[in-house]
């Protein structure tokens, strides 16, 4: 057995205790002024998280309204591009066509209880579903000058669903008819 012992060797095995009495017991501390800092942090944060959710869903709002009314501008826009490209032809004016609003309240005079937001809802309730169609049956035959992509846009559907509601109401016809 050696006795003598290497210096280099007592160095080394000394930082090696050093190091694992580092990392096996830490000497973290932790004030109490400190956690109660990252408490009254975390609190804060989740208010501003409250306050721009609220602010999210308020924009969210406006942006559908504003989506409609864009939508039924576009519409009145191209009316008159095309009312103005009739009368360079034939120098008549043609007659002004009614606003979306106006044929879907006359299809919802005939459901009381259903308004313009349940038409634009999510819910397919029986309920709900046939004056949604019949309003988008009416608009799309009132208002020729409207695609079905701009119908879609004005009832926030794809313009499959209006297609599908415009042919099940020809059919419906057809079968009364024959």
């Amino acid at each position: 057995m050696n006795l003598h012992l290497n210096p280099e060797a007592t160095r080394q095995h000394e930082e090696h205790r050093a190091v694992r009495d580092r990392i096996l017991n830490p000497k973290v501390t932790v004030k109490r002024a400190d956690v109660e800092r990252g408490r009254n942090e975390v609190a804060l944060l989740q208010a501003k998280i409250k306050g721009l959710t609220a602010a999210l869903h308020a924009s969210e709002s406006r942006v559908r309204h504003l989506e409609l009314d864009i939508a039924d501008r576009d519409a009145r826009i191209i009316s008159l591009a095309d009312q103005v490209s009739k009368l360079d032809q034939s120098r008549l004016t043609p007659p002004p066509k009614r606003p979306v609003t106006l044929i879907v309240a006359d299809v919802l005079k005939d459901f009381p209880g259903v308004t313009w937001d349940d038409i634009i809802g999510v819910r397919r309730t029986r309920d709900l579903v046939k004056p949604r169609q019949l309003c988008m049956v009416a608009v799309y035959e009132e208002r020729k000058d409207l695609s079905l992509p701009m119908i879609g846009k004005i009832f926030r559907r794809d313009h499959t669903t209006i297609l599908h509601s415009v042919d099940k109401f020809k059919a419906r016809r057809n079968e009364v008819q024959e």
